[in-house]
């Protein structure tokens, strides 16, 4: 932007106009104290006066966007307060979580060679000269992957008894009486949740393996019978909780079924556990970290 002497002003990074806490902000002083000549006093007027006007267009759109919303019955935009963090401590924090994010994303590479190799193939040479001389093997290692499709029958006795009952062998506990076998599941959950596979492509994957499943059974693999997965998941809070010399804590908004819900993170460098509930207060944070050890104290508060 040139001025009327011919200067060039430049923001250097800073934003000539944005919105903080609903206000329309210009990153340039408009007082006419500044002003050196006419021209600019114009200028200065006339950008007052877009501000305003544009201050009020925003006003505007802004309740008329909250009369829609409550006339279909939306939720309403969540209110998050803004940050009491220094912008020194807000960029160190910022900084900090970006170069965490980043080693956490990338896993460490395994050692490539091995104690024992799971399997040794010795090549000999087609055709050996006379007067040639054997000097040993020069190694070459090779990764690869095996996938197949186990299929195990387990054939049960049963014993007729005399009280007029049957008695059959109970089948293993990895099994957990159901017809897909436990590593499948665990592979099932690892590509939906941590690899982020859709279960279209799943399902498709599953089928190319020659596995016969339909798409209602593996939803109910993914999304039910996860009793054990929660009862672990508390289990790691009240370990972390007894064995930790501190934690931190904090809380972001998250819609769960339409509706304003928070999801409350508990954690150091040792551990993370999340908990996503209706309400954000302090009865809240102390069940959370009560788990099912939820307790009562009467007081003369």
């Amino acid at each position: 932007m040139k001025c009327g002497d011919g200067n060039t002003i430049q923001s250097k990074g800073r934003k000539l106009v944005y919105v903080e806490e609903g206000q329309i902000k210009v990153g340039i002083s408009l007082y006419r104290s500044f002003c050196q000549n006419e021209v600019e006093v114009y200028f200065s007027d006339t950008l007052n006066q877009l501000l305003v006007t544009s201050q009020g267009l925003y006003d505007e759109n802004q309740n008329l966007r909250a009369e829609n919303a409550r006339l279909s019955k939306r939720a309403e935009k969540p209110k998050f307060t803004k940050s009491k963090l220094k912008e020194s401590e807000v960029a160190k924090s910022d900084t900090e979580y970006k170069n965490n994010k980043k080693r956490k994303t990338i896993t460490k590479n395994p050692k490539k060679k091995r104690d024992k190799p799971d399997e040794v193939i010795t090549i000999t040479v087609k055709e050996v000269p006379e007067d040639a001389t054997f000097k040993g093997y020069l190694s070459f290692t090779v990764q690869d992957i095996e996938i197949k499709t186990i299929v195990t029958e387990y054939k049960r006795e049963q014993w007729h008894l005399k009280s007029g009952g049957m008695l059959t062998a109970e089948l293993p506990i990895s099994v957990d009486n159901q017809h897909f076998g436990p590593k499948l599941r665990q592979y099932i959950l690892y590509q939906y949740y941590h690899q982020r596979v859709t279960q279209p492509q799943l399902l498709n994957q599953l089928r190319e393996w020659e596995i016969s499943i339909s798409a209602g059974h593996l939803s109910n693999l993914i999304t039910k019978n996860k009793e054990t997965w929660h009862l672990e998941k508390n289990a790691i809070l009240s370990a972390a909780l007894k064995h930790s010399d501190y934690i931190q804590v904090d809380d972001t908004g998250a819609k769960h079924g339409d509706k304003n819900y928070y999801c409350t993170q508990i954690g150091n460098e040792q551990f993370a556990y999340f908990e996503t509930r209706p309400h954000k207060n302090r009865i809240n944070f102390i069940s959370i970290l009560q788990g099912d050890n939820v307790g009562y104290c009467l007081n003369e508060y």
